[in-house]
Formats: structure tokens, C-alpha cells, sequence
């Protein structure tokens, strides 16, 4: 039967697909965020899981997403936490009281402590989990990262004078990068290069990877680097 996806996802329908999990692929999940890649939502490792977890990728990835986010809230000081259970007790009612969902949409008792049980679980103090987010603070920083690019090729026509016939074609490139900034302004930028400046940016483009190359292939390094995927 086919999943239907989580568009947009609350953390309550985040918590009711955990709760639907299956006890073998809820341990498969929980041994896919103790690995190193832990909490990696990204569309290629998503789909590598879909067929293993049994849902589709929006609904797993939201999934993985908002474990991840919880994690980060409940472990981002250094302090050793003496009751988890009862703290994911406490956030998961909280978030469920606050969700004006209809009243079959939401869990029951039984299923809201197995949500309980579950996340308590998934969220506590894990060497991998705090290796990956501390491995993303430092990876994307405080600029918004490009997620998606795409491009829009063109041929604008010139028209003769009296517009009766086609003198050329202009070929014209128009690219878009998608970010994950918070600010309209920034979530997606259209520039416009002509096929001279598409060289150009290649090159560029070529430049950066030989210039990584060299770092991660420099054997005073390469102990240093990072084994998760780059």
C-alpha cells in the first residue's frame, strides 16, 4: 500500500508514524541514528532506508529530521541528564496539548507511551549522534548552505527592424540555487550568465574540487579527515 507522505509534517503525525513502526524496523531505525551517519536526512541516504524502514522518504525523513531535532534541544549542554524518559514524557505531552489536530489524529494513551518509550530511546546520549552534530555546526556554520540547483536554458530571438523576420538567436543561460536561509530574500537565487560566463563558472567550479582534492588527498591530513560521506 502506498505511504501517504507527511506534507508539511507536525511533530505530532512525526510522532504517530514512530509509534507505527514495526519492532524490527524500529530497531533498524535505531541502529541507522546510533551509526555515523545518524541524523542524515539527506535525499540519498533517505531513499537508501525506504525499502528497509517501509515508508516513503518525505515521511521518513521527517522522521529522522525531527529526532534530530530533539536531540539537539535535549543535549546541547554537557550536562548529564538524570531522567530522560520523564523529560521526553514531558515534551511529547506538551506537544500533543498544544496540537489542535482532531482528537483521532492524535495518539491514545497506549501509543502515546510507546511514542515515550521509543524516543527515549532514540534520544539518548549517543557518541555518534553528538560526532554528527557537532560534524554539521561545522560543516554549514552560520551562512546558508546551497541545497538545490538547477538550470534553464534559453534562445532569445533579434528581430530585424520591422520585426518581420528572425535575425539570430542569443543563447542565455539562467541559473537557480536553492538555500536553506530563513530569509525570503535568500532562499533562492536566479542569476543569468551568457555561455562565456558558463565556462568561466565551470572552471571555477573545477578549480574548488582540485583545491579540495589536494587537502583531502594530503597525506599529513588525511588521518584528520572526516569518514563520514563529504
Amino acid at each position: 500500500m502506498k505511504q501517504t507522505p507527511l506534507r508539511p509534517p507536525s511533530l505530532t503525525a512525526v510522532f504517530m508514524e514512530l509509534a507505527e513502526l514495526t519492532p524490527d524496523r524500529f530497531d533498524r531505525l535505531s541502529a541507522e541514528i546510533d551509526s555515523p551517519d545518524a541524523f542524515d536526512h539527506e535525499k540519498e541516504r533517505v531513499a537508501a532506508l525506504v525499502p528497509i524502514l517501509g515508508k516513503d522518504e518525505d515521511t521518513l525523513g521527517a522522521i529522522i529530521s525531527a529526532t534530530s531535532f530533539l536531540y539537539q534541544r535535549i543535549h546541547k549542554s554537557s550536562g548529564e541528564i538524570s531522567d530522560l524518559p520523564k523529560l521526553v514524557g514531558d515534551i511529547v505531552v506538551s506537544i500533543l496539548e498544544q496540537d489542535d489536530s482532531e482528537p483521532d489524529e492524535k495518539p491514545d494513551e497506549a501509543k502515546t507511551q510507546l511514542i515515550i518509550d521509543r524516543l527515549a530511546h532514540l534520544l539518548r546520549f549517543q557518541e555518534n549522534a553528538s560526532r554528527f552534530t557537532k560534524h554539521e555546526r561545522l560543516r554549514w556554520g552560520f551562512l546558508p548552505a546551497a541545497t538545490d540547483f538547477s538550470t534553464f536554458v534559453d534562445l532569445r530571438p533579434s528581430l530585424s527592424d520591422d520585426l518581420s523576420e528572425v535575425v539570430e538567436l542569443i543563447p542565455t543561460i539562467q541559473f537557480r540555487i536553492k538555500t536553506d536561509s530563513s530569509s525570503p530574500l535568500m532562499k533562492s537565487l536566479v542569476f543569468q550568465l551568457d555561455p562565456r560566463n558558463l565556462k568561466r563558472l565551470k572552471a571555477e567550479v573545477e578549480r574548488a574540487e582540485q583545491k579540495l582534492n589536494t587537502l583531502m588527498n594530503d597525506v599529513r591530513l588525511t588521518g584528520m579527515m572526516s569518514k563520514r560521506r563529504p
